[in-house]
């Protein structure tokens, strides 16, 4: 297979770049979410990152998204690009099907926050490009606060932010790791549909598939 080259790049002028992450150390496990938003020259804007609790990959990587477009509408930002690297995610919110009952509350949160802007776009990444979010969200699994904001990068990600503007580029042969990543995360996915389907037979949520608001 030939290398493919990776690289973030930045958003054009006039537009900020949204670039979030999900990380849940087990699936379901511990959990913690992360973004960042920089504008047209690679300058950091914004960021955060969030303790969510035991969880999916798959809600973990919702609930980064929905936290990083309320900082961009807090932040006045009117276009946004949007990068995650899990491709699950980005299809169940760029899809005009409903998701699993247990899914739905999060993704149309989404689809609604993203309304909010003039433009929107999101696609997926391959997380060789989207680095800074990761540290922000695996920061965030074990972080004390629910919520920490960042008006500044951190110390943790500066390296990572230097290598996203640089020239350097990654060369990634896509195959059977990636392809593992998308396997645990359909198996998430299929644990939100059982859970779905206890909440509809049983009528509660089971206490160990819940996610933290």
């Amino acid at each position: 297979m030939v290398p493919t080259p990776i690289k973030w790049v930045v958003p054009p002028v006039g537009w900020y770049k949204l670039n979030t992450d999900g990380s849940s150390v087990g699936n379901p496990g511990l959990a913690g979410g992360g973004g960042v938003i920089r504008n047209h020259v690679g300058d950091w804007v914004g960021g955060f990152s969030r303790a969510i609790g035991i969880t999916t990959s798959v809600q973990a990587e919702l609930r980064a998204l929905k936290d990083g477009l309320n900082l961009a509408i807090d932040l006045g930002i009117l276009n946004l690009e949007i990068e995650m690297d899990s491709l699950i995610a980005v299809e169940l919110v760029n899809s005009i099907t409903t998701p699993n009952a247990f899914l739905s509350t999060i993704v149309t949160d989404c689809r609604s926050l993203m309304e909010r802007f003039e433009r929107c776009s999101l696609k997926h990444i391959f997380r060789e490009a989207n680095g800074c979010a990761d540290l922000l969200a695996k920061s965030g699994c074990d972080q004390r606060p629910d919520f920490i904001a960042f008006p500044n990068a951190p110390a943790y990600v500066l390296e990572a932010l230097s290598f996203d503007v640089s020239k350097d580029i990654v060369e990634e042969v896509v195959g059977e790791e990636e392809l593992q990543v998308d396997i645990e995360q359909l198996a998430g996915t299929a644990i939100d549909g059982v859970a779905a389907h206890l909440v509809e037979v049983v009528g509660h949520v089971p206490a160990s598939g819940g996610s933290t608001p």
